[in-house]
């Protein structure tokens, strides 16, 4: 075969993953029967091949390769490793192809370091700075935004907010599909996008359910809408707002709200169901996303959680609440706490990164998620939707991941007997990450175990995710193909079984009715 042209592109950003660049070459070729030909090789080098020669090596000396036709696509793949001896021929081979000049020598010396400056990012991570947000476009079409956001008041007094978004199908069809109500975890004060309807993934959750004729609520809790009231509450008064939302939508729906609720947002509508702000019975069902009633942490969330050092510290040097964007904070305090983030323990060396806002997420709540499960726009935009964390809110939630369970303000245990009946007749998957780092994943296999055996089986399951961690069960890349139809699957189960218990009860008012006469 002969070469026609080539083409080389140096430390091109990995649009697919978190933290990664690649090298990528681009061959053309003839063959002897005029048969043209694309052969596509990449190198992948990210941060897991930090301090590591022998992984360095391998990443800079390994080729994917893709051979393909314009008729055809793709007709074959491999992988090309370049051995050590390879590489020395490859080095000696190379020959001028111009009168020698010190003109050429700087032009080969330029290469070199920005070749050695590029690699050198990525192996001497964390020595390095950190990585900025980017201002590439969206790899995605945009999503749809909220049809309206309205303001709700909570018995205590409190506002909070509500974004709704109307199904795409007929009117008809999202008035007998039950409303979906999403309640996100502890993301800080006014985030731009809510976890649930991100703009960078191929298809959020919204998006996912809007495709199915359901009108979908997003809860902005009391912890999202405003700092001094984020500053002074607990998880315990957000089921004051929980409550507040579903009479809410059930003024203006006719089918029971069915809940997809997240980490402390799920943790505060157990509270409500336990201490009888919410009945049950006014829910179609739920679906739990890491942690219900039962909460064992990480175990370097254990270790953090043991003492209340940490906050207590934080308090007196910056105040009530942890930013995790800089913006309006850029004071060398933070700069200096940037630096300490970056050693902050990470059990597994492809969740290595360069944001520090990644980094920040981290020390305040434990690993998020396996990095892997991220594209680079969700990664560089972490701030963008999870804005930061209010101390207070942070003790009560470490306070009831050391007793193991949930507390409310004077921390006396909400899992009692009484409590639990409570939950009688309610259908719950309970979802979970089997890498994660923020609750282990026992946490959901405690509230499973513990309403199975109170209420039998048929209205619990419990889904753990391989390969996931924390919160990418809802802002990965592919979650809605790995993750999204189970809960779609359990929101078709429970309508199912609704229409069949109010069939069995119509046909008993009937028969109650003939006999009568």
């Amino acid at each position: 075969m002969r070469i026609s042209r080539g083409e080389l592109e140096l430390f091109v950003h990995e649009e697919d993953a978190a933290d990664a660049t690649r090298l990528v070459y681009q061959l053309h070729l003839v063959s002897v029967e005029g048969n043209q030909y694309r052969i596509t090789g990449y190198k992948t080098i990210d941060p897991s091949a930090a301090w590591s020669v022998s992984r360095m090596w391998r990443a800079t000396t390994t080729v994917n390769v893709r051979v393909a036709t314009d008729e055809e696509g793709a007709i074959g793949a491999g992988v090309v490793r370049v051995a050590p001896s390879s590489f020395v021929r490859q080095i000696t081979s190379f020959r001028l192809t111009a009168e020698f000049s010190f003109t050429t020598v700087r032009a080969l010396l330029i290469f070199l370091l920005y070749f050695a400056a590029q690699i050198s990012r990525f192996f001497f991570h964390p020595f390095i700075s950190h990585r900025t947000r980017t201002t590439a476009t969206l790899p995605y079409a945009p999503k749809r935004p909220a049809t309206c956001v309205r303001t709700l008041k909570s018995s205590d007094g409190i506002e909070v907010s509500i974004a709704v978004y109307d199904p795409t199908s007929s009117p008809d069809t999202a008035a007998t599909r039950c409303p979906i109500l999403f309640l996100p975890g502890i993301l800080g004060v006014r985030p731009e996008h809510s976890c649930f309807a991100l703009p960078y993934q191929r298809c959020n959750r919204i998006e996912y359910f809007t495709n199915r004729g359901h009108r979908r609520y997003i809860l902005s809790p009391r912890w999202s809408c405003d700092e001094n009231v984020a500053t002074e509450c607990t998880v315990f008064d957000a089921r004051l707002d929980i409550a507040a939302a579903v009479q809410h939508i059930s003024l203006h729906e006719s089918p029971k709200p069915y809940v997809v609720a997240h980490c402390q947002g799920s943790v505060a509508l157990s509270m409500a169901l336990l201490d009888g702000t919410l009945d049950s019975t006014q829910l179609l069902g739920v679906s739990a996303n890491s942690v219900f009633m039962n909460q064992v942490f990480g175990y370097w969330n254990s270790i953090k959680a043991y003492s209340p050092i940490l906050i207590r510290l934080y308090e007196r040097l910056d105040g009530r609440y942890f930013p995790i964007g800089r913006s309006g904070r850029k004071r060398p305090f933070h700069h200096a706490l940037d630096a300490l983030y970056d050693f902050y323990p990470i059990p597994k060396r492809r969740d290595r990164c360069r944001s520090a806002a990644c980094h920040r997420t981290s020390f305040s709540c434990g690993l998020l998620w396996n990095h892997e499960n991220l594209n680079r726009q969700t990664h560089d935009n972490i701030d963008r939707f999870f804005a930061g964390t209010p101390t207070r809110l942070l003790e009560h939630v470490t306070r009831m991941g050391t007793h193991g369970g949930c507390l409310d303000n004077e921390l006396h245990p909400l899992i009692t007997e009484k409590n639990l009946l409570r939950l009688r007749g309610l259908p719950i998957p309970f979802i979970s990450g089997a890498d994660n780092e923020v609750f282990n994943p026992e946490t959901t296999l405690g509230d499973y175990e513990l309403l199975w055996r109170r209420f039998g089986e048929e209205l619990y399951r419990r889904f753990l995710v391989e390969g996931y961690g924390h919160l990418d069960p809802i802002v990965g890349k592919a979650a809605d193909a790995d993750v999204y139809w189970r809960v779609w699957e359990h929101v078709k189960w429970c309508s199912k079984h609704a229409v069949s218990e109010g069939e069995g009860l119509e046909q008993s008012a009937n028969g109650i009715e003939v006999a009568g006469v």
